[in-house]
């Protein structure tokens, strides 16, 4: 660390051409600290990276594919501070649209380094002779997670890119200046580079087990970044899902059972996201009598686990989205289940005001929507019958 310390302060000291030679061997070195445990370490690198970047200019350019990949990824360390640091360096070095046209330009390397780092281990992230166990299991979920989250940014950064940014026009100046865009070499670049981000990360999800595997993870983190690039995927490139449908549909559907209350917001924002841009095929993907539904009333009868501040107010969209077919099927008894497990959750929100207020508001939103839905909900129970 003192290393560091004493190295930030001698980069005002060197002069312009000093330190471009100095970039060559900072670019490993740079890697590697990235990788560091320590926060601080982490800190220290971006700070440095940006004090030399500022300082070389454009002599940075011949190094900047093998620098961006890990620099963008420290911008998503799931460390506040670390990740607030890198974005702050990054910027000092391409302010405004810079950014995003360096990441058009560097998007290949960016995407391998953020493939690379999905297929790594916490062995080959780390050396076992030197590094406990825990350190490396750490180091590889804060790396797995960085890269979840760098993907589904990098994807929404370029989407952007090639889209009209005139949103305060009339609806006829936006239409006239979208088509004047879409033929500028910019908006080219743009959708070139999406579509390159596109196919890449259709070749991640192809991969057998990629959905279980950070969805289903045991690190808070990494399951909290893989609920927000399902969530961009949704949003941005729908068809990616629907293309393996069968192998994320189950695991997205049924990430309703996540317990920690951290995580629900990114997992309800997936959920809604995903059901609205992937139905009505999602729902014949998972069974919602013996997956579906009984994780989300067991998350009700618990209160959310302690979320329901923030988690309730989805719950009403999501009874919208529910399947015709689910419905048609004893959908009085569907909804008193629903209302039910509510009640029973009141009390794990005792001494939490904002979660009783927020469970005593569902129950009414509930209730009321079965009341305006009550001749659809009869005439299902009928047929059903």
């Amino acid at each position: 660390m003192k290393a560091l310390q004493s190295l930030k302060d001698l980069v005002p000291t060197k002069c312009h051409a000093d330190l471009a030679l100095f970039l060559q061997p900072w670019g490993y070195q740079f890697k590697r600290l990235l990788l560091d445990p320590a926060k601080s370490v982490r800190v220290e690198a971006v700070t440095i990276m940006a004090a030399v970047g500022a300082a070389v200019g454009k002599a940075l350019l011949p190094h900047l594919k093998g620098l961006l990949g890990p620099w963008y990824l420290a911008c998503f360390d799931p460390y506040p501070g670390a990740a607030a640091a890198a974005a702050q360096s990054l910027a000092e070095v391409f302010p405004g649209k810079k950014q995003a046209d360096v990441l058009v330009f560097c998007r290949r390397e960016v995407l391998s380094h953020i493939t690379t780092c999905l297929a790594s281990t916490p062995q080959s992230l780390g050396d076992a002779r030197r590094d406990a166990p825990h350190e490396m299991e750490e180091r590889h979920a804060r790396i797995t997670a960085a890269s979840l989250t760098a993907a589904a940014a990098l994807l929404t950064t370029l989407v952007q890119q090639q889209q009209p940014q005139q949103l305060t026009q009339e609806p006829d100046a936006v239409d006239q200046q979208a088509a004047t865009d879409k033929g500028t070499p910019e908006a080219a670049a743009a959708a070139a580079a999406v579509q390159e981000v596109v196919e890449k990360l259709q070749e991640l999800l192809n991969i057998p087990g990629f959905f279980k595997k950070h969805l289903g993870s045991k690190a808070i983190e990494v399951r909290r970044a893989a609920y927000g690039l399902v969530n961009c995927m949704s949003v941005a490139a729908p068809e990616l899902l629907a293309s393996c449908e069968a192998a994320a549909a189950p695991l997205v559907l049924g990430a309703l059972q996540e317990k920690e209350p951290v995580n629900h917001p990114a997992m309800w924002r997936m959920l809604l996201s995903y059901i609205n841009s992937q139905q009505p095929g999602c729902w014949a993907a998972v069974n919602m009598q013996k997956a579906f539904l009984p994780r989300l009333l067991a998350l009700l009868r618990h209160g959310c686990y302690g979320s329901a501040a923030v988690s309730l107010p989805a719950l009403l969209p999501l009874l919208a989205l529910f399947p015709r077919q689910l419905l048609s099927l004893q959908p009085v008894l569907l909804l008193d289940q629903i209302l039910e497990s509510l009640w029973l959750g009141l009390p794990h929100c005792a001494g939490n005001q904002a979660a009783r207020n927020a469970t005593a508001a569902a129950y009414q939103e509930c209730f009321n929507w079965g009341a305006k839905q009550a001749p659809v909900l009869a005439t299902a129970t009928g047929s059903a019958t």
